[in-house]
């Protein structure tokens, strides 16, 4: 994948793991061209799996969760236990993270981590869950 910027001029020489670092990065190019926006998303994650070995990426997890706006995402692969020790999350934890599309899964809310995670806070269990049943709008019915 190449990193592009329709507006930029100045491209750098610099390749690190298939991807040419340009300034102002907007989107990714696929291998296949089609062009992958990068998106900055804050993530409420609710679900992460056993780390797997995988030949393609080594050891991952997959991590769901839930926007700001409340559509779920799935982020896959990150090489958990690869990540910096700060950047290591936890479930009920708020993510940011950049995205993008994850191009070999047709499904709408799966995409791939980009870049660095930044731990913004946790949910506790206070108060029989108080603060998670409200940050996740559990209802009764």
């Amino acid at each position: 994948m190449k990193k592009v910027n329709e507006c930029a001029t100045a491209v750098s020489r610099v390749v690190t793991f298939r991807i040419i670092a340009v300034i102002n990065m907007d989107y990714l190019i696929s291998k296949t061209g089609e062009k992958l926006p990068i998106e900055k998303v804050k993530v409420l994650t609710t679900v992460k799996t056993y780390p797997l070995p995988s030949k393609e990426y080594q050891e991952t997890v997959c991590t769901a969760g839930v926007r700001e706006d409340g559509t779920w995402i799935r982020l896959y692969p990150v090489p958990f236990r690869h990540l910096p020790y700060d950047q290591w999350y936890k479930k009920y934890h708020w993510i940011e993270l950049e995205v993008i599309k994850h191009d070999k899964d047709p499904r709408s809310e799966s995409y791939r981590p980009y870049g660095k995670i930044k731990i913004i806070s946790k949910i506790d269990t206070k108060n029989n869950w108080e603060e998670r049943k409200k940050e996740i709008c559990l209802k009764t019915y």
